[in-house]
């Protein structure tokens, strides 16, 4: 932070005027979350709302170790979120670790004077390396939701040049906290309605979905993706999906990280389907994809589609298909879909009124981009495809 650091008042210091103001701060406050169940975008806001009123420097919320939740803060804590995610420290909380374990003894509300000593708020790693780098000393945090490494954690946070929540404040927490949780829970469950809807429409067009977290984690799957997997994937206690062949595994690892970690497919030269070997059966296909509507919810983001279909899936991808799964030039996919139709590169050339030569440019592209080395392997893999490119 450059520049002074202003801290606000604790908020019963403020004096009598405000103070007959708090009341209709917290019910905003309780409303704001209501709202933001029913419109994820409001969150942000939502959270500001509750740390104004309890006289705090931001709000957020936070997953457990196992919560598909993706962090969210309000407005100003928008820098110290970007280290967190670009350093580990989602992954590496002690606050989130310690707090979840008081919270499973049967406390409502966590401060840090229940899980650090005065000298770990200023030396362990999370405080001293990424707290304390931000000024950020004191917080109250309330489980919203889930259990565990499952919960959702609301925190709000106080500069280390302000005071600890008093117990009057804790005490105001603890009377907002059924009407937060609800409002949670409210989000939880409109959030397993979207995904209920996603998986119906994917379902539609006969392929098997599963929705991916923020984490690359499984958020829910179809009974056709379920059925489909059986034999050639399996799902971890942490919730990720793996391969039981190994070089299969390889290569849905990679589609995984690439989809998960940009939103969309990188541009070099992966493909957006992928074959899983599976014991006497043919492969099976997994094509990913960014969410359709990526910002529909917050507690439970869905980050990517996986859509599973059979190998022997008749039909030939239209011509922009072919484009956007292999990343080949239109120049590029006529040629391959005349190949698929039968068509022997002279023939090709000569129909096309071009270069023999040029077909066998094509080719040797689209055989780099598809990691395919002869015409049989490149018509059989556009082939498994053509099911998924619908």
């Amino acid at each position: 932070m450059v520049g002074a650091i202003l801290c606000k008042p604790p908020l019963l210091a403020r004096g009598p005027c405000v103070l007959q103001g708090i009341e209709a701060r917290v019910r905003e406050a309780v409303h704001a979350f209501f709202e933001a169940a029913k419109s994820p975008n409001l969150w942000p806001s939502a959270l500001k709302t509750l740390s104004d009123a309890l006289g705090a420097e931001g709000c957020v919320l936070k997953p457990g170790p196992h919560a598909s939740l993706a962090p969210v803060v309000s407005p100003g804590l928008d820098e110290s979120l970007e280290y967190a995610l670009r350093n580990g420290w989602i992954e590496n909380n002690a606050r989130n670790e310690r707090s979840i374990a008081v919270f499973g003894r049967g406390q409502d509300i966590v401060t840090e004077s229940m899980v650090f000593s005065p000298w770990e708020l200023d030396n362990i790693p999370y405080n001293a390396e990424f707290i304390n780098r931000f000024h950020y000393r004191w917080y109250a945090a309330m489980n919203l939701a889930g259990h565990g490494r499952s919960s959702i954690i609301l925190e709000l946070q106080r500069l280390a040049c302000s005071k600890p929540f008093s117990d009057a404040e804790i005490e105001t927490l603890r009377r907002l906290r059924p009407h937060l949780v609800e409002a949670a829970n409210m989000a939880l469950h409109l959030a397993d309605v979207h995904h209920g809807g996603l998986l119906a429409a994917f379902r539609t067009f006969e392929c098997g979905a599963i929705l991916l977290d923020w984490r690359g984690r499984i958020l829910c799957l179809g009974a056709m993706a379920e059925f489909l997997m059986r034999t050639a994937l399996m799902v971890r206690g942490d919730g990720t999906l793996r391969a039981r062949d190994g070089e299969s595994d390889t290569a849905l690892q990679q589609l995984i990280r690439s989809v998960i970690g940009n939103g969309e497919l990188v541009a070099s030269g992966l493909l957006g389907v992928v074959s899983i070997a599976r014991a006497g059966a043919p492969p099976l296909l997994i094509r990913a994809v960014g969410s359709p509507q990526p910002g529909a919810d917050r507690f439970k983001p869905a980050r990517a589609v996986l859509l599973l279909a059979e190998q022997d899936a008749e039909g030939t991808p239209q011509l922009p298909d072919l484009c956007q799964i292999f990343g080949l030039t239109r120049s590029e996919a006529a040629t391959v879909a005349a190949l698929v139709q039968g068509h022997n590169p002279r023939e090709i050339a000569r129909t096309r009124r071009i270069g023999y030569q040029t077909i066998r440019t094509h080719l040797r592209s689209a055989f780099a981009k598809t990691g395919t080395r002869r015409q049989a392997e490149l018509v059989a893999l556009v082939l498994r495809c053509a099911r998924l490119a619908g």
